[in-house]
């Protein structure tokens, strides 16, 4: 993806906050300028009350703690007795979110290496504009006796809903714990890596004249050095032109770190549409979230420098990969009005498939409070 520096500001001040405001348990999170709220569903018959300044609230039987930790936000939900096999959530959101669900890994996907931890299979990574802004981890519930699974999660609507196994709560000692998480990431879930290969992520459109800096790529383990660049697409969807690439990165083997790695490269960006890509001398670790709309190509081939212009033809294509790699710059001109998408209007097709959900943006703005100490405390939300 492409981002310019003044996004890259919003990414850096993400936030999160309770809202008791409303008299139910509400979580907030903020991140790329951003706002999504999470609040649960109680029964109207049963008032919930608020204890500890709105970071705890009791209704009938059931505690539900707030708690809130860097990085994400967790809505404990401890049940003394008579759980219900269903929770439901309503989502909010300041900007149009696409959800994206993270299914168990084929057979092939296995075979390539490729790793999802338990609590991402059955998740949804949340998407907007293909930058990933948060994510949904799957929830959990745990008996008195230490007996824990992991619960169903799906969203319909605007609706999130966690069901519990019921023949496990038949058998189930109280107090029940619940705990659904919300979190705010932009690296992807899913572990794999890459090797003897080129790999061009795309393709991503630019909306307007700017300047590259940089490349950034997440690392969980290990790289052992290589090209970045990017190829502007030839038209068909497919890589074509060599339009700029770095330097080899890390001239030392094992020099990168865990984390996110900024990869030095220039060029002037136009409005054009553009495949990033990632050509390693030897395996490097790599990250990404299954997200329909975006494709990697690739081609087995020896490490080359410089790389090869155009790219070489009859790349294959894997499709519905959003890796953890994108590309920095600074704008030249306003942004192109005509690239826009307005909140409220989906042309998306990918409505159609149950897997995969698009939020539009809440229209009506209210005011709380927001506890962090780098922002100001109060935002505009909703």
């Amino acid at each position: 993806m492409l981002i310019s520096n003044k996004l890259l500001e919003q990414r850096r001040w993400a936030t999160h906050a309770i809202d008791s405001s409303i008299g139910k348990p509400k979580s907030i999170i903020n991140a790329w300028g951003i706002n999504i709220g999470l609040t649960m569903e109680l029964s109207q018959t049963e008032p919930p009350k608020s204890i500890d300044n709105g970071k705890r609230f009791v209704c009938g039987n059931t505690l539900i703690e707030l708690e809130e930790q860097t990085g994400w936000l967790k809505e404990r939900i401890i049940v003394e007795r008579g759980a219900k096999p269903q929770y439901v959530f309503t989502l909010e959101s300041s900007k149009q979110l696409e959800f994206s669900y993270q299914d168990a890994l084929t057979e092939d996907e296995i075979k390539e290496g490729v790793k999802r931890p338990e609590e991402i299979v059955g998740s949804y990574a949340v998407f907007h504009n293909r930058r990933k802004v948060a994510h949904i981890y799957r929830p959990w519930a745990k008996d008195d006796r230490g007996d824990t699974i992991y619960c169903d999660m799906r969203i319909s609507g605007n609706k999130l809903f966690v069901e519990l196994d019921q023949r496990w709560l038949n058998r189930a000692k109280y107090p029940i714990v619940i705990d659904p998480t919300i979190g705010y990431t932009d690296i992807g879930a899913t572990a794999t890596g890459f090797q003897n290969t080129m790999y061009c992520f795309g393709y991503y459109p630019m909306l307007e004249s700017g300047s590259l800096q940089s490349i950034h790529h997440y690392v969980s383990s290990r790289f052992g050095g290589g090209i970045w660049g990017m190829y502007s697409d030839n038209g068909s969807n497919h890589p074509g032109s060599l339009f700029a690439y770095s330097d080899p990165y890390p001239t030392v083997y094992d020099q990168m770190l865990t984390g996110w790695n900024t990869i030095p490269c220039s060029g002037d960006l136009t409005i054009n549409n553009y495949w990033l890509f990632c050509f390693p001398a030897v395996w490097t670790s790599a990250r990404y979230d299954s997200y329909s709309g975006v494709a990697l190509r690739y081609k087995d081939m020896v490490f080359q420098n410089p790389p090869p212009d155009p790219a070489p033809a009859g790349m294959g294509i894997a499709n519905n990969r959003a890796y953890s790699v994108y590309v920095t710059y600074e704008e030249i001109t306003p942004p192109a009005e005509a690239g826009l998408v307005p909140y409220g209007i989906s042309t998306n097709p990918r409505l159609k498939s149950s897997r995969f959900i698009i939020l539009e943006a809440t229209k009506q703005p209210s005011l709380i409070d927001i506890q962090t100490t780098n922002k100001p405390n109060r935002i505009t939300l909703f």
